[in-house]
């Protein structure tokens, strides 16, 4: 029987179980198997894995009042998860300012997928929607056939 890649413990259901299975075991990079909640067997418990948990869920949690702008100044931006960040993990005495969205008294993965869900694209100003980003490679290339431009016009030709 074939289990989906996110079932961490599988039985059967990629569900938050499988879920605090990834967050036991996030940052892990040593002898990491689907086990420990790397479900794209890179060796390495990341964001990738919590991102395949996440598409294979079959009931994310409600998001009612939760809420990821953990600063209040009304825009949920990467400054938000700069906080979720260094407060992963936290269990006591934590609030929404630490980046517990769900006031569930921790800072836990479940505060990430809030966040990630209401994140808005700085470039669109709406939730993030899979759009291509240009990668640093791009950039070169495009300098390539820029040069290459200049060198075969008239004026460029000295330059040769």
């Amino acid at each position: 029987m074939a289990f989906a890649p996110a079932d961490f413990n599988e039985d059967l259901q990629v569900d938050t179980i499988d879920l605090g299975i990834w967050e036991a075991d996030f940052g892990s990079v040593f002898e990491v198997s689907k086990s420990h909640g790397d479900s794209d067997s890179d060796n390495d418990v990341d964001g990738n894995d919590m991102l395949i948990w996440q598409q294979q869920h079959q009931n994310p949690p409600a998001e009612g009042l939760a809420h990821a702008d953990f600063n209040d100044d009304h825009q949920i931006d990467t400054i938000d998860l700069g906080i979720w960040e260094a407060d992963f993990g936290s269990t006591f005495e934590v609030a929404k300012f630490h980046g517990d969205s769900d006031f569930d008294n921790d800072v836990d993965s479940i505060d990430f997928l809030t966040w990630q869900r209401q994140y808005s694209n700085p470039f669109t100003g709406s939730p993030a929607s899979g759009q291509a980003v240009p990668e640093p490679g791009s950039l070169a290339i495009v300098c390539v056939v820029l040069l290459t431009m200049v060198i075969r016009t008239p004026w460029g030709s000295n330059l040769t």
